[in-house]
């Protein structure tokens, strides 16, 4: 964006723009730093993939939260009055993150949707009894390393014949129901998918909130 680079120095007058970087996980991973902006300016825009915008408004009322649009002047830029610097999301944690003593003790950042936790507690006691567990077993694509960070559902076979355990996917791609499918052909071990809570995250975030546990490769879920 054509404004000055942010230093970390408290800004006076003029917004600060946190420019949305990398994909959707690092954007949730950096949104760990947001909360210490509070400290520094009374004016934060936090730019952001769309499907996070509505997730990160929710868990960061004091700050605004617009859509990434792919370009250095996004259109929301003229609403939001004198800018006085910016910096990209991933650069805040080495503002804020620079030892492991600075990583705050939290019950988590990130606010679902609670009516939306509501209906996916009652889908979840819809299964029937057990401990309700979210599995995802693919992360990333080919540039950032999807084949070192990535799984078989098939590896989780041990897991998924544990006694008293029901599961849900929490798998976002393309392929996902159908290797559900093919687990429960092979082996006879059900897996929901829902795409529904796929497509959206407001609804990955609700179900991850209802779930009792979610076992995960390195992805955005996580």
């Amino acid at each position: 964006m054509p404004f000055p680079r942010w230093d970390g120095a408290p800004v006076v007058t003029g917004a600060l723009i946190v420019s949305s970087e990398q994909g959707l996980g690092d954007m949730i991973l950096f949104a760990n730093c947001f909360p210490d902006l509070r400290s520094v300016s009374s004016r934060v825009v936090i730019e952001t993939p769309p499907p996070l915008v509505s997730l990160f408004s929710r868990s960061f009322p004091a700050f605004t939260v617009r859509p990434q649009s792919g370009t250095a002047r996004p259109p929301w830029l003229d609403e939001i009055g004198p800018v006085a610097a910016t910096l990209p999301a991933g650069s805040l944690m080495r503002l804020f993150r620079r030892g492991a003593d600075a990583f705050p003790q939290h019950q988590g950042y990130l606010r679902a949707d609670p009516e939306r936790v509501r209906r996916w507690r009652e889908r979840l006691a819809a299964m029937g009894p057990g401990t309700k567990v979210g599995v995802a077993w693919q992360g990333g694509v080919t540039r950032t390393g999807r084949k070192s960070r990535s799984l078989d559902l098939e590896d989780f076979v041990p897991l998924l014949r544990v006694p008293g355990l029901r599961f849900v996917s929490l798998q976002y791609t393309a392929g996902a129901a159908t290797q559900v499918d093919r687990l429960e052909r092979d082996h006879g071990i059900v897996v929901e998918h829902w795409q529904d809570a796929i497509d959206d995250y407001e609804e990955t975030a609700a179900l991850v909130a209802a779930l009792d546990i979610v076992v995960t490769c390195c992805t955005a879920v996580a």
